[in-house]
């Protein structure tokens, strides 16, 4: 279940397509290591199949929907995440939100409230993607962007046991753990992507979600 904001969500440097959003190169590495995997979430199901940013990659016949949401705060997604998460019935929640406005407090609830909607699924959480000028290192996290991913890295490496992990996708677009750092060209304008942005997006989501994906086919029950 890819959930977050606009980012989420693409459009931007892909109008047509949403290449930009990391969910297709992520969708297409996946496959490309043998998991078996659709997207799911509340725009693109079978009840909203024409919700925006719904575009299958091309030869995709299983569902590739999203719950992301254009300039959506933590806030506004513990509003309606309940409803999201009924629907969708996910195994893996892939968690990239704070762009828009959040805090400490409200990450942590936030992640709270979608481990009792699904106490089954794997959680990963992606620590904020870096703005144009903070990738180009013109500016720095202000403070609650700071905050948020801290929060994010400190409930992803709090237990061995609670099947939530953190995706270290800010460290890794700045270049950090031999990623590639993001570049200007990588950027539709300071915080939206072109679709060269989105893959090195997806790459950085890429070994937590693989985590995830494994840990589900081999204790789908959260026994451990």
């Amino acid at each position: 279940m890819p959930l977050g904001d606009s980012l989420t969500v693409g459009g931007y440097g892909d109008f047509t397509g949403f290449t930009d959003s990391y969910r297709y190169a992520l969708y297409a590495s996946l496959r490309a290591q043998g998991a078996d995997v659709a997207f799911r979430g509340h725009v693109g199901a079978p009840s909203n199949p024409f919700g925006f940013g719904a575009v299958k990659p091309a030869g995709v016949t299983d569902e590739f929907s999203h719950s992301g949401v254009g300039l959506l705060t933590v806030d506004g997604m513990r509003a309606s995440v309940d409803a999201w998460m009924a629907e969708a019935k996910p195994d893996v929640i892939v968690l990239n939100i704070g762009t828009n406005g959040g805090s400490d407090a409200s990450y942590r609830a936030l992640v709270a409230q979608i481990q009792r909607n699904a106490p089954k699924s794997v959680i990963v959480l992606g620590t904020l993607t870096p703005v144009r000028s903070e990738a180009a290192g013109t500016r720095l996290l202000d403070d609650v962007r700071l905050d948020m991913t801290n929060t994010a890295r400190v409930l992803g490496n709090a237990s061995s046991t609670d099947r939530v992990v953190v995706a270290e996708v800010n460290g890794r677009l700045l270049g950090q753990q031999g990623y590639p750092r993001m570049t200007a060209a990588d950027y539709f304008d300071d915080v939206h992507m072109q679709t060269s942005g989105g893959t090195k997006f997806a790459n950085a989501l890429l070994p937590e979600v693989s985590t995830a994906v494994g840990i589900i086919q081999s204790n789908p029950c959260g026994t451990h």
